[in-house]
């Protein structure tokens, strides 16, 4: 049994202890203490177990707020094999187009593909988490990404460089193809 199912199951179980209690108090105690008024020694009681009572009742709200949150919350374990996890791909997209409007290069076809790439990079789900062939996947893409900052820089620094800005357009197809590999493999 995994950590988040022996984790569900306790949430589970405190909370149908609690309930559990909270019946037992509700349906057992007090209509006895309740109905037998002659006792004076026991009447202290009735007010100890009505507080006893909503606290019983704020654990069993408390318990199923932790089940809610460990069945919607837990974020998928990333894959050990990752090189690349959460949004980092992301960011270094954003890095590489500011470091390009940076340099007033706006109108280049390079910045309308690097746009391109971060655009989807930007509604694209968090990589490292699925099977290895898509984490194989995100790997190529991101050591595309480090390839596609080093190009940029180089067409930044040297101004309109044919070269750099040939190298960043193959950086740039090679990237969306890969993106476009990653979203089959991810439906399957």
């Amino acid at each position: 049994m995994n950590k988040k199912k022996a984790k569900l199951l306790l949430f589970i179980l405190v909370a149908l202890t609690f309930l559990l209690m909270y019946l037992i108090l509700y349906y057992g105690v007090i209509p006895k203490a309740g109905l037998d008024n002659t006792d004076v020694e026991m009447m202290w009681l009735i007010p100890a177990v009505k507080v006893l009572k909503y606290l019983l009742w704020a654990g069993f709200t408390v318990s199923l707020y932790f089940i809610g949150r460990t069945i919607h919350f837990d974020k998928p374990p990333y894959s050990e094999q990752a090189a690349v996890t959460g949004k980092d791909a992301y960011y270094m997209a954003a890095d590489i187009l500011d470091s390009l409007k940076a340099k007033q290069v706006s109108s280049d076809i390079v910045v309308k593909e690097v746009k391109r790439i971060h655009d989807i990079l930007k509604n694209d789900s968090e990589f490292g988490v699925g099977i290895e062939r898509v984490i194989s996947c995100e790997t190529e893409i991101y050591s595309l990404l480090e390839k596609l900052g080093q190009y940029t820089r180089m067409y930044c620094t040297q101004t309109g460089s044919e070269e750099a800005r040939q190298k960043s357009l193959e950086c740039c197809v090679a990237i969306n193809g890969k993106l476009r590999l990653r979203m089959e493999l991810k439906k399957r």
